[in-house]
């Protein structure tokens, strides 16, 4: 079975007077440790099944199997457990607190679970293991990003959802923060969901999903992805 399974999943949003359909009876199956790239035009749907997958967001209809849960049946209580327990966010924003240093923006997360990784080794492994004391208004963009990496890293996830991650960034710097993605996607076997605008990025994936409308008009796979290393846009 596979690690994520949507099935007929519609998201709807209704004002007064508009419907909106930004989900459109979408299927799809995610193994477990593939690293899967979502594209498409901003409205198309791709930050929608982020949402989710991440039980941000509940769909209108269908459903939504992780890690064989399903997750549109789960009470508030079990729902947090998930996020907690399953998800690891990368959102584009960084999301950092200003006022703690890199190290206790990271260590906050034991707020949320308490058998989480070593921080400071997880800041090694982002190769930041120089910048525990510094603040975030220090660092720079790409720095802040592998900060917000190792922030949602440290939970030790199995899913590990990224929102435009390099959207803010410039070119050497989205080079790096991808193939730091990859890299930690196959040293712990964690399936990782990129959603970006940038087409280069389906090169390195296992799997591409493209969306138009809330519908996925293009789903195919990568025999022989490519290294970050050799990406060029």
């Amino acid at each position: 079975m596979a690690f994520i399974n949507l099935t007929n999943v519609s998201k709807l949003y209704k004002t007064k007077q508009v419907t909106t359909k930004a989900l459109d009876n979408v299927s799809l199956e995610i193994n477990e440790g593939e690293f899967v790239v979502i594209i498409g035009d901003s409205g198309s749907g791709k930050t929608t099944i982020l949402n989710l997958i991440g039980a941000l967001d509940k769909p209108t209809s269908g459903e939504i199997i992780v890690d064989n849960l399903d997750i549109t049946k789960l009470n508030n209580n079990k729902l947090n457990e998930y996020r907690a327990n399953t998800l690891g966010i990368v959102f584009q924003n960084y999301n950092l607190i200003n006022n703690l240093s890199v190290l206790e923006n990271i260590m906050i997360m034991k707020d949320i679970k308490k058998d989480i990784s070593d921080p400071k080794s997880m800041l090694t492994e982002v190769g930041l293991s120089d910048k525990e004391n510094a603040f975030p208004l220090e660092l720079s963009g790409g720095q802040s990003q592998r900060v917000a990496i190792a922030r949602a890293l440290v939970k030790k996830p199995k899913l590990l959802l990224c929102d435009e991650p390099t959207g803010a960034l410039d070119y050497e710097n989205s080079r790096h923060i991808i193939s730091l993605l990859k890299e930690l996607n196959e040293k712990h076997n964690m399936t990782t969901i990129l959603v970006t605008h940038n087409q280069a990025f389906t090169k390195i994936a296992d799997k591409v999903i493209e969306l138009k409308s809330g519908q996925i008009v293009k789903l195919y796979t990568n025999d022989n992805p490519i290294k970050p290393k050799d990406l060029e846009w």
